[in-house]
């Protein structure tokens, strides 16, 4: 079986769940500089509304006819709930700044935060399911978050990638990665810490 290509790539500027104007354009720009490289054949977007809005736009930008997918594997609400509780989204940023001191990459983050082992799990779980249900298609972009994207990655890879940014997964087998690589935005913007 051929090697598939999953990249997963975070969402742009954001204000509250929608994009905002500079993160439409940072989603045009990402798609089209992904366009020249890649050909996708599908794409993916996790259950937020950002995401949702972003894989629309970057459909269009590559003029992909098929509707982007619902993969709830893209989303890490239950899993931030099950480490964090109801103070999930504060704890994990105040997390990530602990990640970003001790050296700042993927493998830290596995090793110091129950969050990111899980989400490395999940994650590479939801890459190989992604992977399996392309069939003969080659490629797919999957809409995300971060910190989240990236934690299926190398233990080099930065933690907390920013705006538009991406992982280009290398997927053997229908399951499992065997390389990734970052893909930065174009149109750079910040991320989360």
């Amino acid at each position: 079986m051929a090697n598939k290509k999953i990249i997963v790539m975070r969402h742009g500027e954001k204000s509250g769940d929608a994009l905002t104007a500079k993160g439409a354009m940072q989603a045009y720009a990402a798609a089209t500089a992904l366009g020249l490289t890649y050909k996708i054949d599908r794409i993916y977007h996790s259950g937020l509304n950002r995401a949702w809005q972003m894989a629309l736009i970057t459909a269009a930008a590559l003029g992909i006819k098929e509707a982007p997918v619902l993969n709830s594997g893209l989303s890490f609400e239950a899993t931030m709930k099950m480490i964090f509780g109801d103070g999930g989204s504060a704890a994990c940023l105040a997390e990530a700044k602990v990640i970003k001191e001790k050296g700042g990459t993927v493998g830290v983050a596995r090793v110091i935060s129950p969050y990111a082992h899980e989400g490395g799990c999940v994650m590479t779980e939801a890459i190989g399911k992604i992977a399996y249900g392309l069939g003969n298609l080659q490629t797919a972009l999957c809409i995300s978050h971060s910190p989240w994207l990236e934690l299926a990655a190398a233990a080099t890879t930065p933690y907390c990638l920013g705006e538009c940014d991406a992982v280009s997964y290398l997927v053997e087998s229908d399951s499992l990665i065997v390389g990734s690589e970052i893909i930065r935005a174009p149109l750079s913007g910040q991320a989360n810490v």
